[in-house]
């Protein structure tokens, strides 16, 4: 399995000052592309979309519910 991370949360009051919309935008486009581009790739391609990075801590909620 290939995983791609893509956070895509926003600072309140700010937007998105971290480039995370960005970032998720860019985990989708390489997941796409490395399907495209290697077709008989075994195994799955994932992206795991991130949330609450800026506050809550969104991979430690996703590590606690495996």
């Amino acid at each position: 399995m290939i995983g791609l991370i893509a956070e895509y949360d926003a600072l309140a009051d700010l937007g998105h000052a971290c480039g995370h919309n960005i970032i998720g935008t860019s985990a989708v486009s390489a997941a796409a592309a490395l399907k495209n581009a290697v077709p008989d790739l075994p195994g799955k391609i994932v992206v795991i979309a991130t949330p609450a990075e800026e506050e809550g801590g969104g991979k430690i909620m996703l590590a606690e519910e495996g």
